[in-house]
């Protein structure tokens, strides 16, 4: 072989190989790996837990048999409550109190009727007062101004003084409700089968607001500024503007939304295409988009930088960078259980319920008073 020749190959794999390395520092840097520690497991023995809740001093799980447990922060029975049915809410607790509805089960069809509002105490789990607020599938509960208003699946809505249990006022707004409410500071924004989304006071029961949709809704969201979210059967994520009733900016996804919450001043959306979202509330426009492998059930912000996301079928959740999308870590759950509730990002632990056992992470090592002992 030539010299020359010999020299222009030599010169060529240097620059190959200078230009690799280039590219190589170029990329990205790898995924910044969280490291989270379990810091306690509480059994469930032969019940399956179904509800999750926390405030500062206790966490809460429902099971099913309509019972309702209280654990302290590190993972220790405080008291234990048998309702019987079922339990049909979310459970909703102020500074002395907890809200929850029970429902009865019908033995011979299995169908759920008699929804029961209960106040229970905090320190001991008795039962301070009942209401019935009639028959539904679902119930979602939230405190405000000394009231617990009960937004029920099949298109009622109460608002019960929360310390004597009396009514407050009643409305019936649809034949039934599409999709879960998002309560606001003053406000529930609810979905009606009929293709309408209002806005009711809280205080009042009034509507502030209604706007119709072209398709079915499927969640509801509110913008840091207060305007309306809608996400429909279509995949398609509306921002309503809060003075005008008109739409800002429209984006579709490939599968109908599932979920909407808030990350700061951006929007963080599961889609049934298996993507999670982060969108700019502003405009509509995608920071990042995130393919997980199988249908994401729940999505929840996790300190102020991540976001913890389980998929349906999968006993992973994944921990997610908040600015970039980027992979964080993992948390591996036993084979054979799932969630079967949102996780919950309380204190410094992040709290998730599966059928068999209630568990608590942190990314920030395990305090002294939230292990167990």
């Amino acid at each position: 072989m030539p010299r020359s020749l010999r020299i222009q190959l030599l010169l060529l794999a240097i620059f190959s190989t200078l230009a690799v390395y280039a590219e190589v520092r170029a990329q990205p840097s790898p995924d910044v790996e969280l490291d989270p520690v379990k810091c306690w497991t509480y059994s469930l023995g032969d019940m399956v837990g179904e509800r999750l809740s926390a405030d500062d001093t206790l966490i809460y799980f429902g099971t099913e048999g309509g019972r309702v447990d209280a654990l302290t922060i590190a993972g220790k029975k405080v008291w234990s409550s048998e309702f019987g049915g079922a339990v049909t809410s979310n459970l909703e607790s102020t500074e002395a109190e907890l809200f929850v509805v029970t429902s009865s089960i019908l033995s011979e069809t299995g169908q759920i009727k008699d929804g029961t509002l209960r106040s229970v105490t905090k320190p001991t789990g008795l039962t301070t007062w009942t209401v019935p607020v009639g028959d539904a599938e679902r119930y979602f509960l939230r405190s405000y101004k000394g009231s617990v208003i009960v937004v029920t699946s099949n298109g009622v809505i109460y608002s019960v003084d929360a310390k004597t249990g009396s009514m407050r006022w009643r409305r019936e707004i649809s034949k039934g409700f599409a999709a879960a409410p998002y309560f606001s500071g003053t406000a529930v924004f609810i979905a009606g089968l009929e293709r309408q989304v209002f806005k009711i006071k809280m205080e009042t029961g009034e509507i502030e607001a209604m706007t119709r949709t072209a398709y079915g809704v499927t969640a509801l969201g509110e913008t840091w500024l207060g305007g309306q979210i809608t996400g429909d059967e279509r995949g398609n994520l509306t921002s309503i503007d809060r003075d005008s009733g008109k739409a800002n900016w429209r984006f579709k996804t490939g599968g109908a939304i599932a979920g909407i919450s808030t990350r700061g001043s951006n929007l963080l959306v599961i889609s049934n295409d298996n993507f999670v979202y982060l969108i700019e509330s502003r405009n509509g426009e995608v920071i990042w988009k995130k393919r997980f492998s199988g249908r994401v059930a729940y999505s929840v912000g996790l300190q102020k930088s991540y976001v913890a996301t389980h998929s349906i079928d999968q006993n992973v959740v994944l921990l997610t960078e908040t600015a970039k999308g980027r992979g964080a870590g993992q948390i591996r759950l036993p084979w054979d259980e799932k969630l079967t509730d949102h996780p919950i990002y309380s204190g410094d632990s992040l709290l998730m319920i599966t059928d068999k056992a209630l568990y608590a992470y942190s990314t920030n090592g395990c305090s002294r008073a939230r292990q167990a002992v």
